[in-house]
């Protein structure tokens, strides 16, 4: 999708920041800002976790992760787990249809970034998009309806992208010169050995379309009741 800001997309961050609030399982108020650390972001086995940095980001404030890959190693292909309960469970049920997030390439060669989930249904990613070393914020949004998505083969489970929805165990955002393939070492996806430098911020969960309106209606609802 074209990296550009919808109506919905600005009334739904907005919602989301208003939250500010942890969740049990994910659901549409779960984001990632970066205030004080990595949110539990992590790599494989072995290799240098992603790390907060105090830094200005995209929108003045302080706080991102910053991430790399160094093309040999444990940190040769650029690859970002979490596992977090609030991105986790079940998608579906939540409404949560897309996912958005801010990135600035810093350094390296311009590469492709994918989203990927795990589940009873194996490992499911989004289609690739561009992204480009360019030193500046972008932003990025994914579609992950069971539709969208496109099955790792050799993953396991059974291969079916509704039942990985319903029942996420772990979340990875991943990039590289492609192609996508699983690694059962590790149990993740991969996209091909890069040297990178990549910052990222405000990776957000956004609800099914209209779903912002009609929470935006509700809550101004319940303030003038009060």
């Amino acid at each position: 999708m074209p990296r550009t800001n919808t109506p919905r997309t600005i009334a739904t961050i907005a919602l989301l920041a208003a939250a500010g609030t942890a969740t049990a399982q994910i659901s549409t108020s779960s984001i990632d800002t970066f205030d004080a650390d990595n949110e539990g972001w992590r790599v494989g086995a072995a290799g240098t976790a992603p790390a907060f940095n105090p830094g200005t980001s995209f929108n003045g404030e302080p706080g991102f992760l910053s991430h790399f890959s160094d093309g040999g190693g444990p940190n040769g292909k650029f690859i970002m787990l979490n596992e977090e309960s609030d991105w986790t469970g079940d998608y579906t049920d939540a409404g949560v249809t897309d996912i958005s997030l801010w990135a600035n390439g810093v350094s390296g060669s311009d590469t492709i970034m994918w989203l990927g989930f795990d589940g009873p249904g194996g490992w499911f990613f989004t289609p690739g998009q561009a992204l480009s070393i360019a030193d500046d914020w972008s932003r990025y949004e994914f579609d992950i309806e069971a539709s969208d998505l496109i099955y790792a083969a050799g993953s396991g489970g059974t291969a079916t992208a509704a039942d990985t929805l319903a029942n996420v165990t772990q979340f990875e955002i991943f990039t590289g010169p492609g192609p996508v393939s699983f690694a059962s070492r590790g149990d993740l996806l991969r996209g091909g050995t890069s040297n990178n430098v990549i910052w990222f911020d405000n990776i957000a969960a956004l609800p099914t379309p209209g779903t912002a309106a009609v929470l935006a209606f509700g809550g101004l609802l319940a303030r003038r009741r009060r």
